[in-house]
């Protein structure tokens, strides 16, 4: 019975302000919803080698990921020819447009223990077809990739990789009999991965909440005898009425970042830029980071409610846009190049 061994290593990888000073405005909310996160795949060319595998893969950056598969065939064919082997294989991936889409580079690890024997010749024995071969492998090699998306749940992907292996085995002197002839290594150079890999993604959907309607109940009320009390005549009282509020009041109620254009000093902007930076919208960067992420300290909220003021104004017939003012204030945590860059 084969004995088969795994040594595993974890792999762990680590991963604005805007005023609108406009004169009138209208709009209507986003909900942003985060791309899939988790993948669990199949390798079809596997699959038809009657070998068992499985794989994941995690979403950890905008252009990275991390791959794991597992490959099982405990199998034994006609005339006792055998592929029986126990693969792992996990890989870093740099994807060159975004995480699960396009083009990507990968740096993968395999680790093998296996049992072959009554195969044709190949590359790596030429008597492969005659003898059995018993041991196990480790190496490492760089693969090149493309996956297309066919929904956003499933998906496949093509893949094919180089690198190297080094081989520690057992031969024996035919493929049904067990008398050893000899222990031997190897150092093998050549294609290590290959793959067309069929995929569902899922996780990182994010659900709207729907609060519930509220429940009207009639008030209950009694009858009862009301004695009729005398109605005095009286003058009518004249209630002024009250000039009806301009639409940009109305949208500065609304959007405390937007005030009407006339309020803007252009020889004055400090009031823009001190500390309390009232009547503004703000977003945050991550230490060392020039590129806005929506999903990092609030920044969601932030980036919709500009959204949402920015199409009203371009909807609306009588709203224009005056000035933006965009100040950027520099993190003491940030490196300098970093903060030379989004100043």
């Amino acid at each position: 019975m084969v004995n088969y061994r795994l040594y595993l290593r974890q792999w762990v990888f680590l991963t604005l302000v805007f005023l609108l000073v406009i004169q009138k405005v209208h709009g209507q909310e986003k909900i942003v919803s985060p791309p899939p996160a988790v993948g669990i795949k199949t390798n079809l060319l596997y699959d038809a080698t009657s070998t068992l595998n499985l794989g994941v893969e995690f979403r950890t950056g905008r252009r990275t990921s991390f791959d794991m598969s597992a490959n099982w065939n405990p199998f034994s064919f006609s005339d006792n020819r055998k592929w029986k082997h126990l693969l792992i294989q996990p890989e870093f991936r740099y994807w060159t447009k975004e995480t699960f889409s396009g083009h990507f580079l990968g740096l993968h690890a395999h680790y093998a223990y296996y049992n072959i024997g009554g195969l044709p010749n190949s590359i790596f024995s030429d008597y492969m077809a005659t003898h059995r071969f018993q041991g196990w492998l480790a190496g490492a090699g760089l693969s090149y990739g493309y996956r297309w998306n066919f929904t956003r749940n499933w998906g496949m992907e093509a893949t094919l990789g180089v690198g190297y292996a080094y081989l520690n085995y057992s031969k024996y002197e035919c493929v049904t009999c067990g008398k050893k002839l000899g222990d031997a290594t190897r150092h093998y150079f050549g294609p290590t991965k290959a793959g067309i890999t069929l995929i569902y993604t899922f996780g990182g959907k994010k659900k709207a909440t729907v609060s519930p309607a509220p429940l009207n109940i009639p008030e209950v009320v009694s009858e009862t005898t009301t004695p009729v009390i005398p109605v005095e005549e009286t003058e009518p009282k004249v209630v002024p009425i009250l000039p009806e509020k301009s639409e940009i009041e109305i949208l500065s109620e609304k959007y405390p970042f937007v005030l009407p254009a006339s309020e803007f000093d252009p020889a004055n902007p400090i009031r823009y830029y001190n500390d309390e930076r009232d009547n503004v919208l703000t977003v945050y960067y991550p230490v060392n980071k020039s590129v806005i992420e929506s999903y990092f300290a609030g920044n969601a909220a932030t980036l919709a409610a500009l959204l949402d003021a920015v199409r009203s104004i371009v909807n609306s017939k009588e709203t224009k846009i005056c000035r933006i003012v965009i100040a950027g204030f520099a993190s003491p945590e940030g490196s300098a190049s970093v903060n030379e860059q989004l100043a």
